[in-house]
């Protein structure tokens, strides 16, 4: 057996896979946001910042547009990766939704939505203010929290 040709082959078989690997992360970092996945869900939105804001004596989020307001900061104020966490909080609480009763998200009665939303609202933080700052810098703002904020934001502006 040939040693040097065998080293060269699995060098060269290395350099093969490292090349694709690295080629694929690029084009998946690369690839331009889906706001059409954004807009489908466009829906579910409206009821969640419904959840935070609910209709009383003065219109809720959902009355107000709020949803509209948290699309279009989405699509122009926040970068790729703030966009991919967003929607992946969406799709989260409705894997949630249908998880605990069974029944989409838009399906669960007013109950089942709070309920649902304040899950959701404990999952995001630690106890700890430090380790909550170390989430912020290394993930980034958890979904909720960027929910939360928007929809007061968008409320407020509405």
């Amino acid at each position: 057996m040939n040693r040097r040709y065998y080293i060269k082959s699995v060098l060269v078989t290395f350099g093969i896979g490292a090349t694709s690997f690295a080629t694929f992360e690029w084009f998946k970092r690369n690839k331009p946001f889906d706001f059409g996945q954004l807009e489908a869900k466009s829906e579910v939105l409206a009821e969640i910042v419904e959840v935070i804001v609910p209709t009383t004596m003065t219109p809720g989020a959902k009355d107000c547009g709020v949803h509209l307001y948290i699309i279009n900061v989405l699509r122009f104020c926040m970068n790729k990766n703030e966009q991919e966490q967003f929607l992946n909080g969406i799709e989260e609480l409705e894997a949630d939704a249908f998880n605990y009763f069974g029944l989409p998200f838009i399906k669960c009665s007013k109950n089942e939505k709070q309920t649902i939303v304040r899950k959701l609202a404990e999952k995001t933080g630690f106890n700890s203010k430090l380790l909550n700052k170390i989430r912020k810098k290394i993930i980034g703002v958890p979904f909720f929290t960027q929910l939360r904020n928007l929809t007061v934001e968008g409320y407020c502006l509405s």
